[in-house]
Parts: structure tokens; C-alpha cells; sequence
């Protein structure tokens, strides 16, 4: 190996890194650009962009526009959260018995003579007119 050698082969290299420094920093910029088109960060699409190069590009492509829709706390909203709640605690109960009556144990039984009631009556009604959300 003669210097001049060394000196073109050390020129190619410098060559092929400043080539491919220039297409991840342009993929970089598209997917920074696409990413803030979407509603995201520009920064995290430049990240991925610049790392992942063409594979960041089409991850950025892919994903969907971000939603900010912010739901109200509305009466319907807290109706529907208190039935889920109850159907919740519904199926609780039907398995529970469904356990007991297949396994001859008294699960139920002794829960239905302790809280559970109380829990029904009282906060079932409570959380179901109010939501979980007013209950601070």
C-alpha cells in the first residue's frame, strides 16, 4: 500500500460518509415535515427519519393524524360509565354463583351476608347516577 492509496481510499470513505450523513439528514427532514403535517412532533419524526432512514420515512407515512378530541363530562357520559360499572359487578355476581352452584362451595353465600349488599344499595346507586369522576 503506497500513501496515494491510503489517501484516494481515505477520500472514498469520507466521500461515501458525507453521501449517506446526506441522505439520512434529508430523510430526517421529509419525515420531520410529514410528521408535523400530521400534528406530532417535528423532532421525533427527524429522529426516526435520520435513524431509521426509509423504514422511518414509512413508519411516519403510516401512522394516522393525531386526534386531540377531548371528551366532556357530560350526564350521558357518567350514565353509561355507572352501567358499565354495574353490568361489571352484575357479571361479578352471576359467575360468583354460577362458581357455587357447579361447585358446591358457599363463596357467594357468605359475601352476599357481609358487603356485597351494602356495596349494591349504597354505592352501586351512588356511582351510577354520579360517576366515579365527582366522588373526590
Amino acid at each position: 500500500m503506497t500513501f496515494l492509496n491510503l489517501y484516494y481510499n481515505g477520500i472514498l470513505s469520507l466521500v461515501i460518509f458525507i453521501g449517506l450523513f446526506l441522505i439520512l439528514t434529508w430523510t430526517g427532514h421529509i419525515s420531520g415535515v410529514l410528521s408535523r403535517k400530521k400534528g406530532y412532533n417535528r423532532n421525533v419524526g427527524f429522529i426516526l427519519g435520520f435513524f431509521f432512514s426509509f423504514i422511518g420515512l414509512i413508519l411516519i407515512y403510516l401512522i394516522p393524524k393525531k386526534n386531540n378530541f377531548k371528551f366532556k363530562n357530560s350526564l350521558p357520559k357518567r350514565i353509561l360509565f355507572g352501567f358499565m360499572r354495574f353490568t361489571i359487578v352484575s357479571f361479578l355476581l352471576f359467575f360468583l354463583s354460577l362458581w357455587d352452584i357447579t361447585h358446591n362451595t358457599t363463596i357467594l353465600s357468605e359475601w352476599l351476608g357481609g358487603f356485597i349488599p351494602i356495596y349494591i344499595i349504597l354505592l352501586g346507586g351512588l356511582l351510577t347516577i354520579r360517576g366515579i369522576d365527582d366522588l373526590s
